[in-house]
């Protein structure tokens, strides 16, 4: 007999006792009220009936506290039972599907830029769901990949929880391919002149816990608070010499805020043979803060490119990005956040990416380095996502923002207008015949700033520009609801998201108050339409298209 029945039967032996005892009690209960009720009409000695009603009281709290047992161990025999039912369903499914659903939910997944992983110590961390059920647990022990993503933080590492965990983690993983995060939060604590500093050993032994793993590692993120060149090339150059020469790692380096430093390409420690070797098994990368020499070996293997915050004193101008372009003809994702390119004297050719899927242009500059970007780009006849900064009403600017949407099938378009880049919507109020999903932050929405646009459409001097629209996200903007409504009844859009509005002429709005209800009022007419208002707004990372709700 199995623990199953062994169990059950257990229980309704138990049960079963029960019922027969609930049964003598009714009747022993219905028996003393008999008597009760007989003693009291025959006239009993009053001190006989004063004891049994004694007796009664002493027993009653205990009785009490029998009927609070038994609730007590229903509910919780039920919320067992619901969590058994409920597990049976999927556990039914195989157990690669399983292992596909736990790998997904586990945090073992990257942001829409494929180069930063999430954290995977919370709710749907590995070491939780193992502990719903043995046959769970029986398949996350069994599967490497689940465990392959370790977090160490640098400060303090060796006599930290994090550890031991990544120990385990490291055990648990056999042989998968690592993917490895390597960070430092704490303000001032990384200052790195010399080597036997505190936090420096701290980076030792990170090194050190590191260092047999080098063959295993696929990827590696190394995020720095403060700008340290030196632990920079102290890890890259750990991986460097001990990785494979296995193709597709991703490199993501994020090296502090407080100034550019030159970290990526062969120093003293690499020699430029084993960095190009090395960088030809790359094929995403991830750059922040950094300096990139130009005699960088680019190469056709790369399929994400994300540099930001580049170095101005040593920027690229367009035939450096072009000639980087022209070498990684696979691109699926390129981003540009804050990277000062410089015009050339001429204006290379364009490049054409067939594969570009996510297309990232985001500066504070005004005007915007995309306006000398944009020009040296094509995208074929791929479906691409894009993310702009619009901070220039230049002519020159729009002409090449609405040259690159013309020859572009751009299907989800977020634009923000920066901190100091100040612009209008009027670039982009022009034909997008696939743009299915917009988000507008951080803008004026009227029809000046669109340049006279919707009267334009309403006189029908031109047809509407986004014809397959069906998605709208607000953010951050101030609204004129003339103009908002008429941007909705002119096209196709189904749901409209309203991140904190604030209306023109009304101020803030919010949900239930006079202005939301007029802005219901207005669109009740329209047939399948529904607004959301999103009262918890967050900054999102402009370049992370997952956020947005289809």
């Amino acid at each position: 007999m199995n623990a199953y029945d062994t169990g059950f039967q257990y229980w309704k032996s138990a049960r079963d006792a029960l019922a027969l005892a609930v049964d003598n009690y009714v009747d022993a209960s219905n028996m003393l009220s008999s008597t009760l009720m007989s003693s009291l009409r025959s006239g009993a000695p009053q001190n006989l009936l004063e004891r049994t009603l004694s007796g009664i009281d002493l027993e009653l709290p205990s009785l009490e506290l029998d009927h609070e047992k038994l609730d007590a161990a229903r509910a919780t025999l039920g919320a067992v039972r619901n969590s058994c039912q409920t597990a049976v369903p999927i556990n039914q499914l195989p157990p690669d599907i399983l292992l596909n659903i736990f790998t997904l939910s586990s945090g073992k997944y990257t942001r829409f830029d494929r180069t930063a992983t999430f954290r995977s110590e919370g709710s749907h961390s590995p070491s939780v769901l193992a502990g719903v059920c043995g046959l769970w647990r029986n398949i996350i022990l069994e599967s490497p990949c689940l465990w392959s993503t370790i977090y160490l933080t640098i400060c303090n590492f060796k006599n930290s929880e994090e550890y031991n965990r990544a120990a385990l983690w490291i055990e648990r993983s056999a042989q998968a391919p690592l993917l490895i995060n390597i960070e430092d939060y704490q303000p001032g604590s990384f200052h790195l002149e010399g080597i036997d500093e505190a936090c420096g050993s701290d980076l030792i032994e990170v090194l050190k816990f590191l260092e047999p793993l080098g063959s295993r590692i696929q990827a590696l993120s190394l995020e720095l608070l403060v700008s340290s060149e030196l632990a920079v090339s102290l890890v890259m150059r750990l991986w460097v010499e001990n990785c494979s020469a296995a193709p597709g790692k991703t490199l993501q380096i994020i090296n502090g805020w407080d100034h550019v430093s030159s970290v990526l390409g062969p120093n003293k420690p690499i020699s430029t043979d084993q960095f190009t070797r090395f960088f030809a098994s790359v094929s995403r990368i991830n750059l922040q803060y950094c300096y990139i020499p130009k005699f960088i070996p680019f190469h056709e293997g790369l399929v994400d490119l994300c540099l930001g915050y580049m170095d101005p004193l040593n920027r690229l101008n367009q035939e450096d990005l072009v000639r980087i372009l022209s070498v990684t003809p696979r691109l699926r994702m390129f981003s540009l956040a804050d990277c000062q390119i410089q015009r050339s004297d001429v204006t290379p050719h364009p490049v054409t990416l067939n594969h570009l899927e996510s297309l990232s242009l985001e500066s504070h500059e005004v005007p915007p380095s995309s306006v000398y970007v944009l020009p040296l780009i094509n995208t074929g006849t791929q479906k691409l996502d894009m993310s702009l900064t619009l901070g220039d009403n230049s002519p020159e600017f729009k002409n090449e923002v609405r040259l690159f949407f013309a020859r572009s099938r751009v299907v989800r378009l977020l634009v923000w207008q920066g901190v100091t880049a100040r612009g209008s919507l009027e670039a982009i109020f022009c034909p997008m015949l696939h743009l299915r999903t917009l988000a507008i932050e951080r803008f004026d929405i009227s029809d000046n700033s669109l340049g006279g646009g919707i009267q334009t459409i309403l006189q029908g001097r031109a047809p509407p520009p986004w014809p397959a629209l069906h998605v709208l996200h607000f953010r951050l903007n101030n609204v004129d609801l003339d103009c908002l409504e008429a941007i909705v009844r002119m096209h196709p859009i189904k749901k409209l998201h309203m991140h904190d509005p604030r209306i023109i002429g009304a101020g803030e709005m919010e949900a239930g108050d006079e202005g939301w209800t007029k802005l219901h009022v207005r669109f009740g007419a329209v047939e399948d339409f529904h607004i959301f208002f999103e009262e918890d707004y967050s900054e999102m990372d402009t370049w992370d298209f997952s956020v947005l709700v289809e």
